[in-house]
């Protein structure tokens, strides 16, 4: 077939309409679906290179994602290794060397095994006659035996109720002393309506078991049927306060100092302070437990203007620490508030007595200051031999 250069110019191609190359097809049809399906292919062709790029995306992302799981996957394993230390050592080294060797169960080599100490006394002894069926397998196929199979349980006893001891003093007058006195009971606390077992007992549960105070409380008053304030138990009486002893009272030691409270209406405060601990106001989280700001309020004792023993000296906004869901209703003794829900009491004092719904132990710079005001009273109340704010 001649080239295209080498034709006449009225040449005519003899397969236009049936060209051998295309199968038979018409090359004018060819060339105009050509022309119709170019600009098609081509935004095929661009979505196709999208597609690819998104997928490339997509994998690079996967291995990343890979990547930080096996990551991950490695500092779990360090830490659960740093927790849980477990003795792995290869079955080689575990039979060659002796130390390594899994240790048996029991007593050591050589050692008695450990037994319980048999009770020194045995208070009752309950006969319980042998069984007519086995208790295993049910068989009424039994030989009574001669022998006594004995088993010695220990267990405690309680007593739920209260011994009330009423101790009949002699009286005696003492011209030197202008009074009657008396001599103290064997086993009397005088002063104390709390005896030494039930001191004792709370001061443990306190102080060694870590028990909250209004569970000992509950403890008492469930088991015993004895209803106390805990700070009675422990010997805060009011006679420190009668004494003119500074005294500080934080959290629910602030609360014990009040006539009493929502939280457990059945019992008495200490009555230091007039009014109730009521519970915070609705439409609030109870506890509160978060850093809030205190608002000043002047003392009833002191003139208009003049700063507050338990927060003299304190730089203001003071931002303190509370966690509480209860508190004492605002009263002529508050020398501080905060806002949660409403105005709470967060501190009162009343003459040598200062109390403080919030901790400061646990708030900072400002907390450390009211505990110095409270050391500064007490070596004042030293130094002078009474308590500040009362006449000698």
């Amino acid at each position: 077939m001649p080239e295209f250069k080498d034709l006449p110019d009225d040449f005519s191609c003899p397969y236009r309409d049936g060209c051998p190359y295309l199968e038979g097809l018409s090359t004018g049809w060819v060339f105009y679906q050509y022309q119709h399906t170019e600009p098609t292919e081509c935004h095929y062709e661009h979505q196709l290179e999208e597609i690819n790029q998104q997928w490339r995306q997509e994998q690079r992302r996967c291995q990343e994602l890979q990547a930080e799981n096996q990551q991950l996957r490695a500092q779990l394993q360090a830490l659960h290794r740093r927790q849980f230390k477990g003795r792995r050592t290869s079955a080689q080294s575990s039979t060659n060397c002796p130390s390594l060797r899994r240790k048996k169960r029991g007593a050591p080599v050589g050692h008695p095994p450990w037994q319980r100490r048999r009770p020194e006394h045995i208070d009752q002894v309950v006969e319980v006659p042998a069984p007519r069926s086995c208790p295993d397998c049910h068989s009424k196929n039994l030989k009574p035996l001669p022998e006594i199979h004995e088993h010695l349980q220990e267990d405690i006893v309680l007593q739920p109720r209260t011994v009330v001891t009423c101790f009949r003093h002699g009286l005696a007058y003492c011209p030197q002393c202008d009074k009657d006195v008396w001599l103290a009971g064997p086993g009397e606390m005088p002063g104390a309506y709390i005896g030494p077992a039930a001191k004792a007992t709370a001061t443990y549960l306190r102080y060694q078991l870590n028990v909250p105070n209004r569970k000992i409380s509950r403890f008492f008053r469930d088991f015993f049927g004895l209803s106390f304030v805990p700070a009675s138990a422990y010997g805060f009486e009011r006679q420190a306060v009668r004494r003119g002893l500074p005294f500080l009272g934080i959290c629910v030691g602030f609360q014990l100092l009040y006539e009493g409270s929502e939280e457990d209406p059945g019992v008495a405060g200490l009555g230091v302070l007039p009014g109730t601990v009521r519970c915070l106001p609705p439409g609030v989280k109870h506890p509160q437990m978060q850093w809030n700001v205190l608002t000043p309020l002047p003392r009833a004792d002191l003139p208009a203007g003049a700063p507050g023993g338990l927060l003299e000296g304190v730089a203001q906004p003071a931002w303190v620490y509370f966690v509480h869901s209860y508190a004492p209703e605002q009263t002529a003794q508050t020398t501080a508030t905060c806002d949660y829900g409403g105005t709470v009491t967060a501190a009162a004092e009343l003459g040598p007595v200062w109390g403080t719904q919030f901790h400061p132990e646990k708030s900072g710079t400002v907390g450390l200051g009211i505990l110095a005001n409270f050391v500064r009273a007490v070596v004042e109340t030293g130094a002078r031999g009474t308590s500040p704010g009362r006449p000698a």
